[in-house]
């Protein structure tokens, strides 16, 4: 016990300094240390063991509670973990404290407590307790080498002294030794593996439908493009506008890639004095990291800390560590600078044919860079259409080719890549780009509201030393997804509301209010817990009796008042009139000049058809009473001074 109590103390410091919970650390740490010098003990029953770990799992969901209704800062499950010492703290506190020093296995195990005497056991709590004191240090993410190093040492020392008898020594280092390199090359082995699938796929990662690295477009997909209503966040703007995700220069069998595929830390970029500068606020909840949709040219990401920002060079802004919910704006110039790359301007060889004709037809080769882009724009929007309809054809390229010369409609991405060959082919740098366009405004919220079939693609083209975008998809798009959208959106889009309007009073919410919900949801938990607990205790105490008396003791059929009735009937003597079948035991003593034996029906009655049943002292009482009685009757039958046989 003694050196579960070392191992105890040892994670208790370790625990703290991992976490820096020193104040609370220094207060287990010495109930744990006076323990063996305290001489009272709890004499705690084993019900009032089950009680206290109700308490610590009502502690439990109050902790997840406040965290999801109040903290949008750290994520409650992680806070749940590095707290974990806190909430099992009573029932350590409980055991150690106790007359039996351990605790009923069923304070652990709720099946248990329903089991029978013969199954149940008494288990040391205190191991248990130094591996979650342990393990809770991991919700730190500290990013060195210590804490792995000491979690081995402290977990192979109590493995040491937990170890069976008929172990080995040599037996039990050589299997910690490999326990420990497998845990050690696990460890970077999975560390670099992530690294590579976040580099080839962060949409794994991420649960973005964007890759910055590379996308499949829907061109040359057959049937009707199925987009969904759902609310991905909403924007406070003075105008519609396009929010920008990924780009894309290289394309390659029929995907688009990016060339540039490394992430370094985000870094605002630098405007002068003369710079206009504008700005808009988002409102959007997090499930993971992401890449932001964010205007071109962005400066200041301000209020989502405490989100770790990363860009490429291709304008990607990746977001890690968000919170779950944040209201943050971004200040941006309108102004996307990025150098331009020799894949800027390379066509593909089986897309010379129609870009010839279409160049030839716009005239494209005689008129400047803006020009062009107007043309292009002009062209598209007054000779095609919109259609999320797609019939028998496969093949990229086979698709866009006849998209261009014969059908003439097509969704967003065949506009966008289409301009993107057409502004190459004229010798300007041009690039696809991913991102959402924010059209839809809900006068009700003064907000513009952007769904996940908001997604666009455009394309943006270097003018001027600036990438500019291009959008060249018909306007009546919006109008035509609006038309197919689901018959229940109201409903969806009634419950994102209440559901937006939940967390800004969350996020508005001050400290003071904060703490004022946060003890009225404690005490409302504990009155519930109280409540049920109470009902409970009505509902089964008359059951619980029941259960743990004899059938006969039920019934009072073990009353001796029956030693009474038998005695009159084997006696059967006439003159006390013996009682009739049909005859109440009150009536029938009505009729009796016998005070003594009027006690005794009363007590019998009692213990008969009383719920409460008799004290132990009346259950006495009664006894003492039917043997004097007996006695009386007998000495009068035989006569005072004849001997019993």
């Amino acid at each position: 016990m003694n050196s579960r109590r070392g191992t105890l103390l040892l994670s208790i410091i370790i625990w703290s300094g991992f976490t820096q919970i020193w104040f609370f650390g220094i207060v287990l740490f010495a109930l744990i240390a006076i323990n063996h010098k305290v001489q009272w003990r709890w004499n705690i029953k084993t019900k009032q063991f089950y009680r206290i770990t109700d308490f610590c799992i009502v502690l439990i969901l109050i902790i997840l509670s406040y965290g999801y209704v109040f903290n949008t800062v750290v994520n409650p499950i992680f806070t749940l973990l590095k707290l974990a010492p806190l909430w099992l703290a009573p029932i350590l506190i409980a055991q150690l404290y106790s007359i039996r020093t351990l605790l009923p296995i069923g304070t652990l195990l709720y099946s248990m407590r329903k089991a029978s005497s013969n199954e149940k056991q008494d288990i040391d709590f205190t191991l248990p307790f130094s591996i979650a004191a342990l393990l809770s240090c991991a919700s730190v993410n500290l990013q060195s080498p210590i804490f792995f190093i000491t979690l081995c040492v402290i977990l192979s020392y109590i493995l040491w002294l937990e170890r069976p008898g008929h172990v080995k020594n040599i037996m039990f280092l050589l299997i910690v030794s490999i326990a420990t390199l497998f845990g050690h090359f696990s460890h970077n082995g999975l560390k670099q593996l992530s690294s590579y699938v976040q580099e080839i796929a962060i949409e794994w990662l991420t649960g973005s439908e964007t890759n910055p690295f590379k996308t499949y477009t829907s061109i040359g997909q057959v049937g009707e493009l199925k987009l969904s209503d759902k609310i991905v966040f909403r924007v406070k703007s003075d105008r519609p506008l396009l929010l920008h995700q990924a780009s894309y220069n290289l394309y390659f069998n029929k995907e688009w890639h990016a060339s540039e595929t490394t992430f370094s830390p985000y870094i605002q970029q630098k405007i002068s004095n003369k710079t206009k500068v504008k700005k808009i606020e988002i409102y959007q909840d997090f499930s993971s990291d992401i890449i932001l949709a964010l205007p071109d040219g962005p400066t200041i990401i301000k209020d989502l800390a405490p989100a770790q920002l990363s860009q490429s060079k291709m304008g990607a802004v990746k977001a890690v560590n968000l919170p779950s919910w944040a209201h943050y704006s971004i200040t941006y110039t309108d102004i996307r600078l990025s150098e331009e790359s020799k894949f800027d301007l390379k066509v593909p060889k089986q897309h010379l044919d129609w870009l010839n004709q279409v160049s030839k037809k716009l005239k494209l080769k005689q008129k400047s860079p803006v020009q062009i882009m107007k043309s292009i724009k002009a062209y598209f929007q007054s000779q095609y259409f919109y259609t999320l309809y797609t019939p028998k054809q496969v093949d990229a390229d086979q698709a866009l080719i006849k998209f261009m010369l014969k059908r003439k409609a097509g969704h967003c991405e065949y506009f966008a890549i289409a301009s993107v060959f057409l502004l190459r082919y004229s010798g300007i740098p041009a690039r696809l780009v991913n991102g959402f366009s924010v059209q839809e405004y809900d006068a009700s919220s003064d907000l513009y509201i952007v769904r996940a079939r908001h997604s666009h693609a455009w394309a943006t083209a270097k003018v001027d030393d600036t990438w500019q975008a291009l959008d060249a998809t018909p306007s009546q798009w919006l109008q035509i997804e609006e038309q197919d959208s689901h018959i229940f959106q109201p409903i969806s889009d009634w419950f994102s509301k209440l559901y937006f309007h939940f967390n800004q009073w969350r996020l508005s919410s001050n400290s003071d209010n904060k703490i004022f919900i946060f003890i009225g949801l404690i005490l409302f938990s504990l009155y519930l817990l109280r409540l049920v607990d109470k009902n409970k205790q009505l509902a089964t105490n008359n059951l619980t009796k029941i259960e743990n008396m004899p059938f006969c003791t039920l019934l009072g059929e073990d009353s001796e008042y029956f030693i009474i009735d038998s005695f009159y009937r084997s006696e059967k003597q006439e003159e006390l009139k013996l009682r009739q079948n049909n005859e109440t035991l009150l009536n029938w003593v009505q009729n009796l000049d016998d005070p003594q034996l009027k006690e005794i029906i009363k007590l019998h009655n009692k213990l008969r058809f009383d719920p409460e049943g008799l004290t132990q002292e009346q259950r006495i009482a009664l006894r003492e009473r039917v043997t004097i009685w007996l006695d009386k009757k007998s000495k009068k039958g035989r006569g005072d001074n004849d001997k019993p046989i």
